[in-house]
C-alpha cells in the first residue's frame, strides 16, 4: 500500500501531485458530480435556457422594431 504523503496529500502545489494522486482526485469529483446532481442540474438549464430562447428573440425583435422604425 503507498503512504499518503506520496499520493500528494501534503502537496503544496498541484504540480507536486503525482498521477496517483490525481487518481484519486477524480475519482472524488466523479463522486461528487453524482451526488449532487449536477447533470439533472445541467440539463435543467439547458432546457429552460432553449425555451426562453424564442420568447427573448421575440421580445427583442419587437424593442428593436420600436426604436428603429423606418416610417421615422
Amino acid at each position: 500500500m503507498t503512504q499518503p504523503s506520496s499520493r500528494g496529500r501534503k502537496a503544496s502545489a498541484p504540480n507536486q501531485i503525482p498521477i496517483t494522486g490525481w487518481l484519486d482526485v477524480s475519482w472524488r469529483v466523479w463522486g461528487q458530480l453524482a451526488d449532487n446532481q449536477v447533470g439533472m442540474l445541467a440539463a435543467g438549464v439547458a432546457f429552460y435556457s432553449l425555451l426562453s430562447l424564442f420568447p427573448a428573440m421575440a421580445a427583442l425583435i419587437s424593442l428593436w422594431a420600436l426604436v428603429f422604425d423606418p416610417h421615422e
